[in-house]
């Protein structure tokens, strides 16, 4: 926290995500392991996790977009950093949120297709909280204990849109934090990255419809 202070960053959260997106990983794993073990694994890290080039060819340029505020309420899931854990455990996250139909427990519910899952925060020991839900009136009383809301800030956004499997998204996200935002002149603003499925138009798990948004400024 002192460091993104510091360093003029908008929050912790931001500062994590750009050291993330330039190193490969957060900065408590760097504390950890030291800057030269940090370096050499790093470099190897990198080789095994980037898209591979057929993936890399059908990937199409963002569309940058201005979005004014919002409301998204659903239910907040724990996963971490580490060992990538989370690319094994937000599936289940998904799977769990439908299953238990708490989509139909979100008061004011604005447009029940489109289901969004949130990065909501992050620590300094790599455990960050995903949250599942749809966007909600901001006016509509939020009472029930098993979920929770965000108020997400107006801006612009970075949006990737894709159809496909779970390897496709992963693909995605190590493309966009890995190669894409690095290559740019954009910079990451002090709100949340997600992820915005069209529920209805997806053929699950294989022909998942879906677009991936990066706060940038």
């Amino acid at each position: 926290l002192e460091i993104a202070v510091k360093y003029q960053y908008g929050s912790q959260e931001a500062f994590t995500r750009a050291f993330k997106s330039c190193y490969g990983a957060a900065p408590a794993e760097f504390r950890k392991t030291g800057n030269s073990d940090f370096d050499r694994h790093n470099k190897a890290d990198f080789m095994k996790t980037r898209p591979d080039p057929a993936f890399l060819e059908n990937f199409g340029k963002p569309e940058i977009t201005e979005r004014g505020p919002f409301r998204i309420v659903g239910k907040t899931y724990e996963t971490s950093l580490e060992n990538r854990r989370y690319f094994d455990e937000i599936p289940g996250f998904y799977y769990d949120f439908g299953s238990s139909e708490l989509f139909s427990r979100i008061p004011g519910r604005i447009n029940p297709a489109r289901s969004y899952g949130v990065v909501i925060k992050n620590s300094d020991d790599d455990s960050f909280g995903f949250l599942i839900g749809e966007e909600s009136d901001p006016s509509a009383p939020l009472t029930d204990p098993q979920l929770s809301g965000i108020n997400v800030d107006a801006g612009r956004w970075a949006v990737f849109r894709l159809c496909g499997g779970l390897d496709t998204i992963r693909n995605a996200w190590r493309y966009i934090y890995g190669g894409w935002l690095p290559g740019t002149n954009y910079e990451l603003r002090s709100a949340p990255d997600f992820e915005l499925t069209d529920v209805p138009a997806s053929d699950f798990p294989d022909g998942l419809k879906m677009s991936i948004h990066i706060p940038i400024e």
